[in-house]
């Protein structure tokens, strides 16, 4: 996507970590039931899609571009 803000990417690459290490704790140990896991994933992963519909909100308001139009009536209509 063009003209993605550092900070977008930045948190994108956190939370994909956070999932990652939330993985391997499942994998590797006990200490997270399988329903915490899936409601961690899934946290982390909505919480990112609403970031990222943010982020294609103000790209697509940057598109936009106002032009004022002035109606001056003329003369030959009175």
């Amino acid at each position: 996507m063009p003209k993605l803000s550092q900070q977008f990417l930045k948190i994108s690459y956190i939370i994909g970590a956070i999932m990652a290490l939330d993985w391997l704790i499942f994998k590797l140990t006990d200490y997270l039931s399988l329903t915490a896991f899936e409601l961690l994933e899934f946290g982390l992963s909505f919480s990112w899609l609403l970031l990222l519909f943010q982020n294609l909100e103000y790209l697509a308001r940057i598109g936009d571009q106002i032009f004022p139009v002035q109606i001056i009536k003329s003369e030959d209509e009175q």
